[in-house]
């Protein structure tokens, strides 16, 4: 049981992580600073949830949905910030 227990610990720290780097970057957003500070804390940010969904592999779709949800969220919320960065910068979301 303690694998379990410390996966799951693991993966809330790792999306606490990944809500620190949106709060940060939306906060840059806020003020209209779309420049390289943004672009690294983008980056920063889907290195979390990339291992998020490692971790999510291991989790049942049925009992585990509201945490299925929060990181669909988390990536929506990534995604978004990814777009008006590129939006200001005159590209597209995919550019960093």
């Amino acid at each position: 049981m303690r694998g379990a227990t410390s996966a799951a610990d693991e993966l809330v720290r790792k999306a606490e992580l990944c809500v620190d780097v949106i709060s940060e970057a939306r906060r840059l957003v806020a003020s209209k600073a779309y420049g390289s500070p943004l672009g690294q804390l983008l980056v920063q940010a889907h290195a979390p949830l990339d291992d998020i969904d490692e971790c999510a592999l291991r989790l049942d779709h049925h009992t585990d949905r509201a945490v299925f949800m929060q990181l669909e969220g988390l990536r929506q919320g990534v995604a978004e910030l990814g777009a008006h960065r590129a939006a200001s910068l005159g590209g597209t979301a995919t550019d960093n």
